[in-house]
């Protein structure tokens, strides 16, 4: 290790700027990991490609809901937005529907029964 990063990084940590950022981003992941409820495998998850999104039953009664934009960006938090808590997906990205399969199932017609006839 170079002679001088020790001293620059005792000064990133040391300067009271610093220090009041590092210490909320820590507070924020902490708080973040308590409400963490499970870990769920994607498969276990409803899939609605009309919107792109993944759902899962919450205790509260509602449902986690986490985009497929959001997986392929690796963010694997799921949200309840009815109470405080969130769940992390399990997955891979490269198993994750491609934007090919998702406008496919888009731009699928709805069966000739449930048309409106005029």
């Amino acid at each position: 290790m170079p002679r001088h990063e020790g001293r620059l990084t005792t000064f990133f940590y040391t300067t009271p700027s610093t220090k009041v950022r590092f210490a909320v981003a820590r507070d924020e992941f902490d708080t973040m990991a308590e409400n963490i409820y499970d870990e769920i495998e994607i498969e276990d998850m409803t899939f609605d490609p009309v919107i792109g999104i993944y759902h899962y039953p919450c205790p509260c009664g509602d449902r986690f809901e986490i985009a497929l934009d959001d997986l392929r960006d690796e963010e694997d938090i799921a949200v309840c937005p009815s109470c405080s808590l969130m769940i992390r997906v399990i997955y891979e990205v490269d198993e994750l529907p491609k934007p090919e399969e998702q406008k496919t199932a888009e731009a699928t017609p709805a069966p000739a029964a449930a048309q409106v006839r005029a």
